[in-house]
């Protein structure tokens, strides 16, 4: 899986996580591991660290599930069987994928290990379209899923929910360019601007250094275009999928505010409103 597919160029984590503890609250506590090609950083607020645990090896149980480099994972067993009842962290991942795929009308597709072909046996043909799935019974038809535009995000979201079930109420989980958050608000820095999240997600996608590493499903082919897209959503997953699809509609890149309009927190970034499949 191109894990580090999303290189967002994110303020150091001191700016992104301007929590501060005053008098009465719970100590704050940082650690970071390597997983899924990256390093993934935790700040939170415990008596000390070891509910981190706990978030660390939930994120490694998802790349061990997930990757498409590993011939005994999950994701690759399911491309090779081509049909299966989904269950796990596929059971989760996979109808969201495709439903973002559907409304984002292709701008986002699951099905691209035809491209990136990171797998042992890549297949030869791509498209979300070609699945086909009825409750969890689901049939590839040929193509294979890289999850590489929506797993991460969805680790950050799972890593705040890890550390939830150990009574941490006040979190950030960074992976790479997709970040979630519990409790607020933590100041999170992309593209030069700050927003203030609360129990929200953030994912930037595009790399101005070094463009072509995102595909554009609409054409096969790498987009060499610099910029970057930033999306904020009440969750991981759809926070990644939509950086990808928004940077692959909208050239002029910038900052997109999907969360409910009722629930919107203030901040300092502007941001434009709507759908990718609305932004041609």
């Amino acid at each position: 899986m191109e894990w580090l597919k999303s290189s967002a160029r994110l303020a150091a984590l001191p700016a992104i996580a301007a929590w501060t503890v005053s008098a009465g609250q719970l100590p704050r506590q940082e650690a970071a591991e390597p997983h899924m090609g990256t390093l993934v950083r935790l700040v939170f607020h415990a008596p000390d660290a070891t509910p981190a645990r706990a978030a660390f090896d939930r994120v490694a149980a998802l790349d061990r599930a997930l990757s498409d480099y590993a011939p005994g994972s999950r994701l690759n067993r399911l491309c090779r069987d081509q049909k299966a009842t989904l269950t796990g962290e596929l059971a989760t991942i996979i109808p969201q994928a495709l439903s973002i795929a559907r409304e984002t009308e292709g701008a986002y597709d699951p099905t691209l290990a035809a491209l990136t072909r990171h797998m042992p046996r890549p297949p030869s043909i791509y498209g979300y379209r070609n699945v086909t799935l009825n409750g969890l019974e689901i049939s590839l038809n040929g193509v294979c899923f890289d999850l590489g535009g929506i797993a991460k995000g969805y680790a950050a979201q799972e890593a705040i929910r890890a550390l939830a079930s150990r009574g941490v109420r006040r979190a950030l989980a960074a992976v790479s360019g997709d970040i979630c958050v519990s409790g607020g608000p933590w100041r999170v820095g992309a593209q030069g601007r700050v927003a203030a999240l609360h129990d929200a997600c953030i994912s930037t996608s595009g790399d101005e250094s070094q463009p072509g590493h995102i595909f554009d499903p609409r054409t096969g082919l790498r987009l060499q275009r610099e910029g970057q897209v930033t999306v904020l959503s009440r969750g991981g997953a759809r926070a990644d999928a939509l950086a990808t699809a928004y940077f692959i509609t909208t050239p002029g890149g910038g900052w997109f505010d999907e969360r409910p309009v009722s629930k919107r927190l203030s901040s300092a970034a502007p941001t434009r409103r709507g759908t990718p499949s609305r932004v041609r």
